[in-house]
């Protein structure tokens, strides 16, 4: 068994806020616990970072809700969705493109009646390059996120669009 240590280094457990911790090992050289009190294991050093964009990537791509993730990961919807809230996307860094011709398919998923994500991705080069979240669908959205694409460079010289009444006046000229 453990020796419990009450450490001013050792963090308090993330589920109970206790600081009675059994030290558990090493997992990729970063200090492992276990919560005397309610059991959780936890770590001295936090990496949410990569966790947050494998969330945000199954969100946004894998279109799943909030709570689908929750189920998924263990976790409770308001745990996600504050992970959500918390990351920053710069669109620049993941898309990583040259500007280029591409064909647009834009959509627009809701994951409740009034919030959602409006997509525009390249089938070509099977990336998102742009993604605005939304709280309801009107043709202005289309345009800004037409907007930012033009703005980094990119010809648009095709577009995939569903029947969303306007969106078509969005894209003149372009082939829908």
């Amino acid at each position: 068994m453990g020796v419990f240590r009450r450490q001013s280094h050792i963090k308090k457990c993330p589920i109970c806020q206790n600081s009675r911790a059994i030290k558990k090992g090493k997992r990729r050289n970063v200090q492992r616990y276990q919560c005397a009190v309610c059991g959780a294991n936890y770590q001295s050093k936090r990496r949410k970072s990569k966790l947050q964009k494998k969330i945000w990537h199954e969100y946004v791509s894998g279109k799943q809700t909030a709570t689908e993730l929750g189920n998924k990961y263990g976790k409770s919807r308001q745990w996600i969705s504050k992970q959500l809230s918390e990351i920053t996307v710069d669109d620049k860094t993941i898309v990583n493109n040259i500007p280029q011709s591409i064909v647009v398919v834009a959509d627009a998923t809701f994951f409740s009646r009034s919030y959602g994500v409006l997509m525009f991705r390249e089938p070509n080069l099977k990336k998102y390059l742009a993604w605005k979240e939304i709280y309801s669908e009107t043709p202005g959205q289309y345009e800004r996120l037409k907007l930012e694409l033009e703005s980094q460079g990119f010809n648009i010289i095709a577009v995939v669009l569903d029947g969303k009444r306007g969106v078509r006046d969005v894209f003149p000229g372009i082939p829908i």
